[in-house]
């Protein structure tokens, strides 16, 4: 007989064995104890009680993600809200996390990761500053979160960053707005301005990009979709938006594509209610494509990223679809805009996506903030999520978090582009540093979702191994599963029952009143693909049980101890192999009294809760377990300072100071306490923890320790004081050239370290005083270029924070340098091929030069100067050919120097294009002759018209104008085109087109003469007829090749028609020529014919058009 035994204390007992904690569907205390190193799907959120949310999302180095935003809003906005910058592993982890600024005076709109540094770059604003209402402030990091620099930029007005991008050296683009007008911003890597130039253009900044080849592109709305691109030095190249007139459109994002331009927004003048809106541009800003995407209600896109395939990745918001208020809403398109797949992510309340990035696995990294999940208002989201878009369905989720497909309706747009040229000028404002210090924050962390691969289930203790021998007449089964499970179902001897769950990955059932024998069992697990999942199968004898018990000075259940160390002592009814302590879910071998009788001492612990039990293992190879037991230990923890911290009252002479503190017992925190600001201690142990206080000024200082234990408690060191008092040494250090050395180079690189932090730095160099550059407080350079031949005397000066100055020695050297001329991009390469008539050639030189000349298959051009050391000259109109050249430069001294040599072949298509007076395709002409005119970009050899199936030898005007003029030709269709045949034999065409000849060459008169002839010979030959035709009212016809004539007569033979029928390969005309009335029925005379035909003027003009041929 079995039943299932329902006991509080069995359930505790296998939990507490496992170590696990009841994670149900609203708990995932147990799930974020299955995350992997790989990077795998997730979601997650972070935050406080506040509004926190994500603005900008970047990809360090070696993939962890940096999150920049606001944290500890008041409302919606945020706008009291700290900047709030996070850095998380692959998997979603917090590695670090920090606020920057006071509230309600700095704000972050855009960050970036330098590649080459891993440093981070945040720009925004702050109206801390007395500059003006708001300045642009930018913020750079190191890896840490450490700050390496703080500068605002602004005039007397409002000004503001709200997108950066980095430039292929380093250097740093900042887009924004200067007193409302357009400004970008290009700043060395120490926030150094290179160039500053604001563009008489009032707009909204959304977003700023960098091509290949330096330029930089702008977007954004000025209530229209607008995009700017500048070149490299932030000179104007075009600016184009796209709208409709009182509609709101807006591009928030832009991202670029082998040269092409990728923009997305959204647009309230296309579509239907408020659509994502994506251009595919040109490097000139020409429309590649335009498409909208969208339901029937509001849908915004708010970033844009490409994969390395060229697909795009388009993420905002939409309230069409997705199971909330508004959901996340992500697509993936082709490079045509073609939807490869989209998906809503969210909750029942708004969740949206600010921003999006790509991960080096392909994995997409979306960021913005939920209301449906996190510990308040709003919190930062960010989800993981495989190229396809996919959450594996049996992962780790909240029942609340959703997954769909969704529907979109994708409109092509034919937005007409508007343009206009702003006034660009340079700004002249100064950087300035501001002291924003940095605080670590305790973000709640969530997790809506996490995948762990594929289910799997493993029996844990207590489940008997395969094969054992049970002395008791029950059987504890334990699963645990990867992933979450609906429901689990025990195999037990062939009859399936339902298993008990302990968390959503946690299942158990007590098979109870075993009598002896064999038993086979496994374990049934469905996740939430519906998909059931077994288990290994193992079989187990059972044989009786054994008891073991607690004994004194075992600590009773609930004890309070108020010693370090616990004595287990346990005996047992049967004798044990060995016994073990599960102490907090670790396992504590027993020592042996006697067989039945063991103990263990546990000695250093620390202040905290603790659950235990024992086990017992037999002969057998069973295990049996006591009850499980809780107990707290809470002892006074004694803090004290231990070597190399200095004694109260020292005086120390460097300007660091190392802090270590030692504790009796294992701590959970540590705080030192330094003049008055609590900073968190690092931790070589639980009970050893250290700091360094690093880049003291001299003064005085007063500092204790404060411990927390696993109780919360506090508890400190004594109070001790120190003095700091030190001088400054400057040394020269690599590669500063040594005193008294030859230099053959243009540049001296000076580099100087001191033992202390400087305030300023400067070269004294041949008399002038030059300001240095730092790359840390204690570490200052310069590099003097654009040197002549001659002999330098230099050395270094620093001050420090209190006023004095200090110097290096002096040296001097001698500079004696040569000239090198290198090609430098889009000149050719040797042995490229080029398709086009002309090549670009560009050239640097190491000095200034004079002259430079461009020596191009054995003839000498000047070249043109972009600056004494880069110069260029475009050869055009050129043939198809092969061509070899090179650059001389000649210097001040008259001196002449050489590139290389390079040789490159021209070799292009040819484009035919009909030009008038050829008509266009589908005309209907009223002439038997057609011109032929066709154009081509290069000259050509020969030139045919193919014309309705046969080739006709065009005559030419010059090698690349062609005509031909097809006469005498017959109503009817006609279709034509032009070949051409270049030099190479190669033959291209136009388009093909098709005409229509419509016309009659005869004149009225011509016809009348005809007709006349016709009728005067019938009637002399059918008198008879004609009577008869009279007396009968009949119809009589004669044919004569293209025309038919008839006779009738009304009912009452009053009146005669001659009528006239004619017809070409076109259509059928018939036409009244004569009508006559004769109550006496007198022959008509040939003057009758010709008055009626003269007056019939409009039916002979139909017959004329008709009868071309008679």
């Amino acid at each position: 007989m079995m039943k299932k035994l329902v006991s509080f204390g069995l359930v505790l007992l296998f939990l507490v064995s496992l170590g696990a904690v009841p994670v149900f569907y609203e708990n995932y205390a147990e799930a974020l104890g299955i995350l992997q190193k790989e990077p795998t799907p997730w979601a997650r959120s972070y935050g406080g009680s506040g509004y926190d949310e994500a603005n900008a999302v970047a990809l360090a180095p070696n993939g962890d993600i940096i999150l920049v935003g606001h944290y500890g809003g008041t409302d919606w906005r945020g706008s009291d809200a700290d900047v709030w910058v996070l850095r998380l592993d692959g998997n979603g982890n917090i590695v670090w996390q920090k606020t920057y600024g006071e509230r309600d005076s700095y704000w972050a709109n855009s960050a970036v990761v330098d590649n080459t540094t891993g440093d981070i770059i945040v720009v925004g604003y702050t109206n801390s500053t007395e500059a003006g209402d708001k300045d642009v402030w930018v913020l750079r990091l190191d890896g840490n979160g450490n700050i390496v620099w703080q500068k605002t930029y602004g005039g007397n007005n409002d000004d503001e960053a709200d997108a950066v991008a980095i430039t292929q050296n380093g250097n740093i683009v900042v887009a924004g707005t200067y007193g409302g007008y357009t400004w970008v911003l290009e700043l060395d890597g120490n926030g150094n301005i290179v160039w500053q130039k604001a563009y008489r253009f009032y707009a909204v900044i959304n977003a700023v990009a960098i091509d290949s080849n330096g330029n930089i592109i702008v977007a954004g709305t000025n209530s229209d979709f607008w995009v700017l691109k500048l070149n490299g030095n932030g000179d104007f190249e075009w600016q184009k938006s796209w709208g409709i007139s009182r509609a709101a459109d807006e591009a928030t994002s832009v991202a670029i594509d082998n040269g092409d331009i990728v923009v997305a927004g959204y647009t309230w003048g296309f579509g239907t209610n408020g659509d994502f809106w994506v251009f595919r541009l040109d490097g000139n800003g020409n429309v590649i494509w335009q498409k909208t995407y969208g339901g029937n209600s509001e849908d915004e896109a708010n970033a844009v990223a490409v994969t390395n395939s060229g697909d795009i990745i388009v993420a905002g918001y939409t309230y069409s679809f997705g199971a909330g208020r508004s959901d996340v809403w992500v697509l993936r398109l082709d490079g045509n805009g073609n939807i490869v797949w989209q998906k809503t992510y969210g909750g029942n309340l708004r969740d949206r996506a600010n921003v999006v990035a790509m991960a080096p696995n392909g994995d997409i990294i979306v960021a913005g903030f939920t209301e449906s999940f996190g510990a308040g208002n709003y919190d930062v989201w960010a989800l993981r999520i495989l190229p396809d878009g996919y959450l594996p369905s049996e992962g780790i989720r909240n029942l609340g978090f959703h997954v769909s497909d969704s529907n979109a309706i994708v409109g092509a747009t034919n937005a007409i582009s508007s343009s206009y040229t702003p006034t660009p000028y340079d700004t002249s404002v100064s950087e300035k540093f501001t002291n924003v210090i940095p605080q670590d924050t305790n973000a709640v962390v969530e997790t809506q979702y996490y995948y762990a691969g594929p289910t799997e289930l493993s029996f844990t203790s207590p489940t008997p191994e395969n094969g054992s021998v049970l002395t008791s007449d029950y059987v504890f089964v334990n699963v645990t599963s990867n992933n979450l499970l609906e429901s689990a179902k025990l195999e037990w001897n062939g009859e399936n029952i339902t298993m008990d769950k302990a968390s959503d990955t946690n299942w158990y059932f007590n098979v109870t009143d075993l009598t002896n024998g064999e038993y086979t069992f496994k374990v049934w697990g469905k996740d939430l693909s519906e998909k059931w999942v077994a288990s290994e199968v193992r079989t187990v004898t059972v044989n009786r049980t054994i008891f073991l018990s607690f004994v004194p000075p075992t600590p009773a259940d609930g004890a309070v101890v108020n010693v370090d160390s616990v004595v287990i002592n346990v005996t047992s009814s049967q004798p044990l192999e060995s016994a073990v302590v599960e102490w907090d879910g670790e396992n504590f071998t027993m020592h042996r009294e006697s067989s039945e009788s063991w103990y263990l001492a546990l000695t250093g612990l620390s202040n905290g809760h603790y659950t235990f039990r024992v086990w017992g293992n037999d002969s057998l190879g069973n295990w049996f377990s006591s009850e499980a037991r809780t107990i707290t230990v809470n002892s006074t923890v004694v803090l004290s300072f231990v070597p190399p911290t200095p004694e109260n009252g020292a005086v120390v002479d460097t300007d660091r100071v190392l802090i270590n503190v030692s504790s009796g017992r294992p701590l959970k925190t540590v705080l030192l306490e330094w003049n008055g600001r609590n900073l968190t201690m690092q931790s070589a142990s639980n009970t050893n923890w250290y700091i360094e206080m690093t880049n003291l000024t001299n003064g005085y200082y007063t500092f204790r320790a404060w411990g927390e234990d696993q109780l919360g408690n506090w508890f400190s060191s004594g109070v001790r004081s120190i003095a700091v008092n030190r001088t400054i040494s400057l040394s020269f250090v690599s590669p500063t050239p040594k005193n008294n050395s030859s230099i053959n180079s243009d540049y001296v690189f000076v580099n100087v370290t001191s033992d202390r932090p400087l305030e300023i730095a400067l070269l004294e160099w041949n008399g002038h005083n030059l300001t240095m550059h730092n790359t840390s407080s204690t570490n200052w350079y310069l590099n003097i270029t654009g040197l002549t031949n001659g002999h330098y005397e230099f050395r270094a000066w620093g001050r420090d924070s209190l006023g004095n100055w200090f110097s290096t020695e002096v040296r001097t050297v001698t500079v004696n340098s040569t000239v090198v001329l290198s090609f430098a991009p889009p000149t050719p390469e040797d042995g490229a091929v080029v398709n086009t008539d002309y090549v670009l050639v560009n050239v640097t030189s190491g000095q200034p030069l004079q002259v430079a000349k461009l020596e191009w298959n054995g003839q000498n051009l000047t070249m043109e100067m972009l600056s004494n050391t880069s110069w260029y000259l475009n050869v055009t109109n050129l043939t198809n050919g092969r061509y070899t050249f090179r650059a001389w430069g000649r210097d001040s001294l008259g001196n002449w120097f050489a590139s290389g040599i390079r040789t490159i072949a021209v070799n292009r298509t040819i484009t035919l294009s009909f030009v008038p007076p050829t008509p266009g395709d589908g005309d209907v002409l009223n002439s038997d002759s057609v011109f032929i005119n066709v154009t081509s970009s290069q000259p050509l050899e020969s030139a045919l018209l193919e014309w309705d199936g046969k080739n006709f030898t065009m005559n030419n005007a010059s090698g690349t104008n062609w005509y031909f003029n097809m006469t005498g030709l017959k109503n009817g269709l006609y279709t034509l085109r032009v070949w051409g045949r270049d030099s190479l034999g190669n033959w291209f065409s136009t388009e093909v087109r098709s005409v229509t000849i419509k016309v009659n060459t005869q004149s009225t008169y011509d016809i009348w003469i005809k007709l006349s002839c016709l009728w005067t010979t019938w009637f002399f030959n059918h008198r008879t007829e004609f009577f008869e035709l009279y007396e009968n009212a009949t119809v009589l016809g004669v044919d004569n090749e293209t025309i038919q004539l008839a006779l009738e007569l009304n009912d009452n033979a009053t009146a005669l028609m001659l009528g006239a029928w004619g017809a070409d390969n076109l259509e059928d005309i018939r036409a009244n020529l004569w009508n006559f009335e004769s109550p006496t029925r007198r022959i008509p005379r040939l003057w009758d014919i010709r008055k009626a035909f003269l007056i019939e003027k409009e039916a002979v003009e139909i017959l004329r058009k008709a009868l071309g041929g008679l």
